[in-house]
């Protein structure tokens, strides 16, 4: 793994006339990389791989409701579970409830 500084300061030797391999050697960064770097084919400071379709804020906002989501199923099966449960009692219908009916 080499530091970005490097990167930069190789690059500048080799926009002062170094050859990519010498600045290679010299600043301990990949071959490889400095051609990339130097063709444009990616930005040094550019995170590998696909470009992320949400912003940080959007995934934050995805996962927080997903997970508000998953606590009210859970909320929801609790209470269908309960109605199941007081189903099984053959206990009749106004009488299920704790409100006292007149």
């Amino acid at each position: 793994m080499y530091e970005p500084e490097h990167a930069r300061a190789a690059l500048a030797e080799i926009a002062n006339g170094m050859s990519v391999r010498q600045a290679s050697l010299k600043f301990n960064v990949p071959r490889t990389t400095l051609q990339d770097l130097k063709r444009g084919i990616y930005e040094l400071d550019s995170k590998p791989g696909r470009s992320s379709v949400l912003t940080r804020d959007e995934e934050q906002a995805t996962k927080t409701f997903f997970m508000e989501l998953e606590d009210l199923i859970k909320k929801v099966q609790y209470a269908k579970e309960e109605v199941l449960l007081i189903g099984d009692l053959n206990i009749p219908m106004n009488q299920k409830t704790n409100k006292n009916t007149k």
